[in-house]
């Protein structure tokens, strides 16, 4: 869930950083997404992929039953 948090506050962050046109703001936002994106816990791991194909296979077979 920290990542999460983290993404939220990255987007949150960068929405404002491009709304106030401030070149400051925008590279401090630069500098943040290089951290994240080179720490390790940024990594999904195949496992983690599992509650998302699942729920993605239950969404199709819901669509499909619902259009027959």
């Amino acid at each position: 869930m920290v990542g999460v948090h983290v993404v939220s506050h990255l987007a949150r962050r960068g929405y404002e950083a491009v709304t106030s046109n401030n070149q400051f703001e925008i590279e401090q936002l630069k500098k943040a997404a290089q951290l994240y994106e080179d720490s390790p816990d940024a990594q999904i791991k195949p496992i983690e992929m599992l509650p998302m194909l699942v729920t993605g296979l239950a969404i199709v077979a819901l669509l499909v039953s619902v259009r027959r």
